[in-house]
């Protein structure tokens, strides 16, 4: 019946759109138009669908979902052939064990404005974890809910801080928090048996780790005054504990060797002559068997190891697969620093060098990574020898899957190009054996990485994919002898050399690669002979992708069915097809709806979960065991919303004036009625048409909501933008003006009463349409907006501490040269430079602590706009970045967007703030009030003058 249902509403939604596509036209039916609009009371009903878990034997689904923004989580998990669904109120992420015997999940208490204490967790035999370990509060901890699928028994575990399940399913490993009065990382960990509900529980533990047997469970324990830690091990098959090393030391970073019994720890070492903790390597081999080895390496009787290095704990160990290495990091040495400073007090002084590598404020946004940067090396225990893979901590060394290869990237030789935003490197591999370099790849842009086996060194450039055969030391182009772009021809960006499509993986013994065009999946020999398209995506605008499936799979096996993903490049359709290599490619499932997050049942091939949402529908969860045709919906979120109006969505074609031909989505007031007009607000980013079908909930505190303006009574334009170089004002308008005409044509949209709004890069063009568009906008809002790209050109990001230069050049502005080889490119796409034609009422909104975008940028144009008198309002979020991320910024963000266009496009009555502005005393007062209400002590206020630091620059109150 399900079944029959959801193909039903197939034909129905494809026939819907092959008429759209036609005319835009239409109308909800009667019943429709006859239910209420949501009201902001309602948003908090609203289910957000959240993680989704397949049983590995396929016949569990599992799924949460959390109301509102920030309230309280549910779990729901049923059978999948059929039966009762149950629930867990506060639950989330849930984890099914590997004997599919036993689901897991978090509880997460819903303390302060409905926020829990966190949410996470990994898949069968991984870990879950939740907030600090060293949380205090009873109330902010979270709990495990246990459920027997066998019995239907729950059983809910408080005071739990992240847990872990053996590989084989039959226990888990759950750690509670740490006591708040100990100096120790230790906290209790209980093992519990789960077949037989028996605990056993250790003291202390502050690290732990299941071999993949599921067998044994590694532990370091932790003790106040270090007497009694150690690293000891639990075989839970015998019950037996064997302690492996013990002593007054700090034990860490337990690490197993993948399908293995070698285990391999840092353990702390005593040196007073320096201020930081160094670390000596551990390694057992053998561990389940009655003789295992052990294995030592102290850098400090090492008389080859580098002078003034240590082995830190910032990099936990890593096994060679084949287990003749561990992999550890080095970092330099801290030396004491006397207490006593003899000399005059030190300024707070910033220098800026030119030779800086990284700027000066890029070092202080990335210091606390920086104090743990490590360099890599390999430990060899056949002759316990240390070789150096990374000689500084800017090199990024990636070690092949088997970690038999590494490569690392060279960026020093390209200093000049780095900083003005043309990223290159060189591509070394190493010899793990002496740590000697060969280059690979010299002036790369993108990545190279190694192949499964460690053979090849696969790279894009120059349009082409190549590899690069170590051991014969041939290269070979993938993609000459294919006529087909293998990099993204469409990116508007003045880039150098131009993304490529991606990879979808290697064959198994490396005998080829599957590459991607737009559409479609090729297959190349290593060697670049015999290339082959998979699959025929080009000829009806269908772009495939493998679906990753299983994690753990390093290779694709060319003899099985291959999964993929497909997507309608032009109608939006999705869903997922069947490749057979050597036969064309089958759909499974194809609807006019966003169908992903795919899983599979790692132990029943057949069965699948995946969620489908569109526009108008909610994301839900579909399980399929006998095809992708009768698959069945098992989570019904939103039940509620059948009882409400919605505003359906269209796809447009429209054209701009050079003849780009570009889609736009057009969402439909909630309460549409047929002959009438209403007003409509345009939103813009670049191309957005690809979530055409994504479901878009209302909410209070989300600015710029669809869904809120259309359940407020206004259509929603949301058109692609396209670029040209040096000019992304006048392109931009050109676009949004070409798209808001098709929409006009309609007839269903009053002109008079257009408004536009954007944030950040759509904040610009706000700005910018709200100057240049000849009065096409009665209403305009811009956030966060870049206004004056000259001073901004020379900005540094306070966020990331990037210089904007680079990216102005290359990146959103496409400006493409700097600043002073074409000054007047600069000047006309800068709204401030024109503020004197400003006619449309302007909203201006910032944080004063954005580091992205500096308020100031809205402030020269306020007050340029207010200097000429014009319609200018300019809202300061103190101590927000970005985007407002507090709830009450958030939400008073929304109630101003929302008075701002109904007076504008509406012509209801000004809201005083409108008309009047706000007085800082007012606000002062009612900040005052709230705080005594709550008997919160007032901040006071900051004296006229004064300046505080916010964000890491100066602001003025």
């Amino acid at each position: 019946m399900i079944s029959t249902i959801r193909t039903a509403t197939l034909a129905m939604l494809v026939g819907a759109t092959s008429l759209v596509a036609q005319q835009p036209q239409g109308a909800p039916s009667a019943a429709s138009a006859a239910r209420p609009v949501l009201t902001e009371a309602d948003f908090a009903r609203i289910e957000a669908l959240g993680a989704v878990a397949l049983s590995p034997d396929g016949k569990w689904v599992a799924y949460d979902f959390r109301r509102g923004v920030a309230g309280p989580t549910e779990l729901r998990y049923r059978p999948v052939a059929g039966g009762s669904e149950a629930s867990a109120a506060l639950g989330n992420v849930p984890v099914f064990s590997s004997n599919s015997r036993w689901l897991l999940f978090t509880v997460s208490p819903d303390t302060i404005g409905g926020r829990g204490a966190g949410r996470a967790g990994r898949g069968a035999g991984g870990r879950g974890s939740v907030t600090g370990a060293g949380a205090t509060s009873e109330a902010a901890r979270n709990k495990v809910g246990i459920v027997d699928l066998r019995s239907g028994t729950t059983t809910i575990l408080a005071d739990v801080a992240s847990f872990a399940l053996s590989k084989d399913g039959s226990h888990v490993a759950l750690r509670r928090y740490a006591p708040p009065e100990t100096k120790s990382r230790g906290a209790d960990l209980v093992i519990r048996d789960l077949d037989q509900g028996s605990d056993i529980t250790f003291g202390n533990v502050a690290d732990f780790a299941w071999s993949d047997d599921g067998a044994l469970l590694a532990m370091a324990v932790d003790v106040d005054g270090h007497t009694g830690d150690g690293v000891q091990i639990l075989n839970v098959t015998t019950g037996v504990i064997r302690e492996l090393d013990s002593g007054d030391h700090f034990y860490s970073a337990v690490a197993w060797r993948r399908h293995a019994d070698d285990l391999a720890v840092l353990r702390s070492r005593s040196d007073s002559a320096f201020a930081d903790t160094s670390y000596a390597v551990i390694a057992w081999r053998g561990l389940a068997g009655p003789r295992p080895t052990k294995s030592v390496y102290d850098f400090g009787v090492d008389a080859s190891f580098p002078n003034g290095m240590r082995v830190t704990s910032y990099r936990p160990p890593l096994w060679s697969e084949d287990g003749s290495a561990v992999f550890v990091g080095l970092a330099a040495r801290e030396p004491k620093e006397s207490r006593q400073w003899n000399a005059s007090q030190p300024a707070r002084v910033e220098v800026w060098h030119w030779k800086d590598r990284r700027e000066y404020h890029q070092q202080d946004r990335q210091a606390a990574q920086d104090r743990q940067k490590t360099e890599l090396a390999a430990w060899r225990l056949a002759d316990n020898r240390l070789v150096r893979l990374a000689d500084d901590s800017s090199d990024v060394v990636q070690l092949s899957e088997n970690q038999r290869v590494a490569l690392v990237n060279d960026e020093q030789p390209y200093f000049s190009e780095i900083i003005s935003g043309r990223q290159y490197r060189d591509v070394y591999s190493i010899d793990l054996a002496t740590g000697r370099r060969d280059r690979v790849v010299t002036k790369s842009v993108y990545p190279a990485s190694a192949s499964p086996t460690g053979r090849y060194v696969l790279y894009p450039q120059g349009g082409h994919w190549w590899t690069y055969d170590l051991t014969t030391k041939a290269r070979a182009n993938l993609t000459a002898k294919i006529s087909s772009a293998f990099v993204n021809m469409e990116d508007d960006h003045p880039i150098h050399e131009r993304r490529p499509y991606g990879v979808g993986g290697w064959t198994t013994g490396d005998r080829s690669v599957i590459l991607y065009d737009r559409s479609d999946l090729w297959q190349v020999a290593s060697d670049g002979s015999n290339p082959v398209r998979l699959t025929r995506g080009r000829e009806d605008s269908t772009v495939y992708r493998i679906e990753v499936l299983d994690p753990d799979a390093r290779a694709i096996d060319p003899a099985k069915p291959i999964i993929l993903s497909a997507v309608g490049d032009w109608n939006k359709k999705s869903g997922f097809a069947r490749l057979t290599i050597g036969q064309p490619a089958q759909r499974l499932v194809w609807l006019d709806k966003s169908v992903g997050r795919l899983l599979q049942a790692k132990n029943a091939a057949n069965t699948f979960a995946f969620v489908e949402q569109s526009a108008d529908e909610p994301p839900n969860v579909f399980v399929t065991a006998a095809g992708f045709d009768a698959a069945q919906q098992v989570s019904h979120t939103n039940a509620f919303l059948a009882d409400h109006a919605w505003g359906k969505q269209v796809l447009m074609p429209y054209t701009n004036s050079r003849g780009d031909k570009l889609q736009m989505m057009l969402t439909y007031p909630a309460d549409y009625q047929p002959g009438r007009q209403y007003p409509m607000v345009v939103y813009y980013y670049e191309k957005l048409s690809q979530g055409f079908h994504q479901w878009v909930a209302p909410t209070d505190r989300s600015t710029y909501n669809t869904s809120v303006f259309s359940q407020n009574g206004y259509f929603v334009l949301r058109p692609d933008v396209v670029f040209r170089y040096r000019e992304p004002g006048y392109s931009g308008l050109d676009c949004v003006t070409s798209a808001v005409k098709a929409a006009l044509a309609t007839g269903m949209i009053d002109p008079k009463r257009v408004g536009n709004m954007g944030h950040s890069w759509g904040g610009y063009q706000s700005a910018f349409y709200a100057v240049h568009g000849h009065g096409m906008f009665a209403a305009t809002i811009a956030g966060a907006p870049l206004t004056d790209l000259i001073s901004m050109y020379g900005y540094t990001s306070f966020n990331s501490g990037l210089p904007e230069t680079g990216h102005y050049e290359t990146g959103q502005e496409r400006m493409q040269v700097p600043l002073w080889e074409d000054p007047q490119a600069y000047v006309r796409n800068s709204t401030v430079f024109a503020v004197d034609s400003l006619q449309t009422p302007l909203l201006l909104e910032e944080g004063d602590a954005d580091g992205n975008v500096n308020y100031w940028q809205s402030m020269e144009l306020y007050n340029f706009g207010r200097r000429l008198g014009k319609e200018v309002v300019f809202l300061i979020y103190n101590d927000e970045n970005h985007g407002v991320a507090r709830p009450e910024s958030q939400i008073d963000y929304h109630r101003r967007q929302l008075e701002w266009f109904a007076h504008y496009l509406k012509g209801e009555p000004a809201a005083d703030w409108i008309t009047h502005g706000e007085t800082y005393l007012a606000r002062q007062k009612m900040l005052n009030a709230y705080n005594a209400s709550k008997d919160v002590s007032p901040t006071p206020a900051i004296q006229a003058g004064a300046t505080s630091n916010s964000g890491g620059r100066t602001r003025r109150p």
